[in-house]
């Protein structure tokens, strides 16, 4: 069974709602398939053609050989006719977030130390270096 949103692209009811350019990236995962998607993106529509990212030269060369069928899908799930070919474009790398280190010691540390004297010693010390 067809899906509603599929029906509705192919209507054109969705036409002056949604820009183009939206239309192609919502569609992009459904028309190429969860693994493709997870590697590329729409970034651009220029005149008749799209604009995809991909992550490495790699890919750019499998989806270079799949351009027709990958066309053809996004035509059948956008319902945008006016496309006519697909480029891919090898994108930077795309940085991870970093994680915080977060502090040298941990505040329960120095509460480990049993004896009151070395303790206050040790967080003493321990302010002087996180200075």
């Amino acid at each position: 069974m067809e899906s509603a949103l599929n029906i509705l692209n192919r209507s054109r009811s969705l036409e002056g709602v949604e820009p183009t350019l939206q239309r192609l990236q919502r569609c992009w995962k459904t028309a190429v398939g969860a693994r493709i998607a997870e590697h590329s993106r729409v970034i651009l529509l220029r005149g008749n053609a799209v604009v995809v990212t991909v992550d490495d030269a790699v890919w750019q060369c499998q989806l270079q050989q799949m351009r027709s069928l990958l066309l053809e899908r996004l035509l059948a799930t956008s319902g945008v006719e006016s496309l006519e070919k697909i480029e891919f474009r090898v994108s930077p790398a795309r940085r991870k977030p970093k994680a915080d280190p977060g502090p040298l010691f941990s505040q329960d540390e120095a509460d480990r130390i049993a004896d009151p004297t070395l303790r206050k010693l040790y967080k003493s010390s321990r302010r002087k270096v996180q200075a």
